[in-house]
């Protein structure tokens, strides 16, 4: 019993370790930008400035984050695509946003439920619109990604059978020109390539070519583009129905957050990776492990220093044009995200952000909101280190069960009662005041909740396994 124990401590801790603590760090940062946003607004204080920096980038940002984490647990399309799993991968994110999303409305709008169902359905934004848009979403991602990888797998495979008949004609031509000792030789070579290709057709392609890689992105783009294109014209049209224009705007957010996360890092990375010495260790760099770069880099500079120590010059030429690139990397990627924050402050200062009223305001919205969103992204995955990094990343591991909470408590110390005006000092401490009040309530309200499973369903969509059960009970056995 001792020894199951330890195990399933393992295992935890293992799971901890597998989380990506940046990512988290980012969505509790964007959670709290939430809740600071909803005590200004749903108070009447809101403003052209503070809560238009907010509007600007609290729910793109949590868009990114979404298609990001996709990017990175999609693998590479080596075996044909499985309808079945990805039916069954959606049922699950169905459940996880579609459950709390009826669940709320019920319970807020109870006894008149069906009247507040056609309301929502017309106009998401006065509910828990963001899951229902994440929802669509994810939807349109999946269907893209599917007939993406579908394309990619179609044109491997026809590769690889391309490749085995140039093969069997070889064979057969020479065949008939060489002797017998050499024909027994090439025939062995057949037997070998044949062998080569029935694995392949079992198992997949070996290796994912450019070629591959590239129609995959094509063909994800432009299904990507015909469905937004359909959700711009119902937005233009004055069809209201599922809010086309919630997904008009977070939509370019979540596939260009996926793109970077499956298709850009990777390739950067790859090559990163072949800059190092042949007699360095050389790192493989995981689609699903993204941080590795930055293991990689520190690696690669301990070396260099321990290079340095020794009275040898062929370490310090070596390993100094390495680090330097290094270091000129990092300056550039600084001033890069720099330069987007000015750009960000700029036009929040100049335009509004939260009206949208022609095209060319959504565009400019847009615009800052891309800034606003790399220089969150990025801010706060690279500078945020240490105890603030990890209370980050705890709160982001609940972002689902705080959104659907707090924003209940925000009119708690009734501030729009109180005749109170933007940047004045009062204003401010009563705005603190309410976040501290507002954060209580919802942390003590999700541990009532997430104390039994049902509810933990209900309001979050959270589905606790069997197997968690059973961990959770041998846990606690002595």
């Amino acid at each position: 019993m001792k020894s199951m124990t330890g195990n399933v401590k393992v295992n935890a801790e293992f799971t901890k370790l597998n989380r990506d603590i940046s990512l988290d760090a980012v969505k509790g940062f964007a959670i709290l930008l939430v809740m600071l946003g909803h005590c200004i607004v749903l108070n009447g204080l809101a403003d052209p400035y503070l809560y238009d920096a907010i509007a600007a980038v609290q729910m793109p940002l949590f868009m990114a984050v979404s298609g990001y984490l996709a990017g990175q647990k999609h693998g590479e399309p080596e075996q044909k695509p499985d309808l079945k799993r990805s039916a069954k991968t959606f049922g699950k994110r169905s459940v996880a946003y579609l459950v709390p999303f009826f669940t709320w409305m019920i319970i807020v709008s109870f006894p008149h439920c069906l009247k507040e169902l056609k309301t929502e359905l017309f106009h998401l934004d006065y509910g828990l619109w963001f899951l229902a848009t994440l929802w669509i979403i994810t939807l349109v991602h999946m269907i893209a990604s599917y007939l993406a990888d579908y394309s990619a797998y179609t044109v491997s495979m026809h590769g690889a059978v391309v490749s085995q008949s140039a093969v069997e004609n070889e064979t057969d031509t020479m065949h008939d020109v060489v002797d017998g000792q050499h024909t027994i030789e090439n025939e062995s070579k057949t037997i070998g390539s044949q062998d080569e290709m029935e694995k392949r057709d079992c198992h997949g392609p070996n290796k994912v070519g450019r070629k591959e890689k590239t129609i995959r992105f094509l063909v994800y783009c432009l299904v990507i583009f015909i469905c937004y294109s359909g959700f711009f014209l119902q937005a233009r049209s004055g069809n209201t129905f599922l809010s086309p224009s919630l997904t008009v705007r977070y939509l370019p957010f979540y596939v260009v957050a996926y793109l970077v996360a499956y298709d850009v890092l990777p390739y950067l990375q790859k090559r990163k990776t072949h800059g190092l010495d042949d007699g360095q260790e050389q790192y493989t760099i995981g689609q699903n492990k993204v941080d590795e770069l930055d293991k990689i880099k520190q690696t690669t500079m301990n070396e260099y220093v321990e290079k340095c120590d020794d009275t040898s010059m062929k370490g310090r030429a070596d390993g100094a044009p390495k680090i330097k690139s290094i270091r000129n990397n990092h300056i550039v990627s600084n001033i890069f995200c720099m330069l987007c924050t000015l750009i960000f402050i700029y036009l929040v200062c100049a335009y509004d952000m939260v009206v949208v009223t022609d095209t060319t305001s959504l565009i400019i919205q847009m615009t800052a909101s891309f800034l606003g969103v790399f220089a969150c992204f990025y801010g706060v995955a690279h500078f945020c280190k240490g105890w603030l990094q990890r209370a980050f990343a705890y709160i982001g591991q609940y972002t689902l069960e705080i959104y659907v909470l707090h924003f209940r408590f925000a009119r708690i110390l009734g501030l729009s009662e109180k005749n109170l005006s933007p940047f004045h000092a009062d204003t401010i401490l009563w705005i603190l005041a309410t976040f501290v009040l507002m954060s209580i309530l919802t942390a003590v309200f999700i541990s009532a909740l997430k104390q039994l499973w049902i509810t933990d369903f209900l309001c979050f969509g959270k589905i606790r396994s069997r197997r968690k059960k059973q961990t959770s009970q041998e846990a606690e056995i002595p």
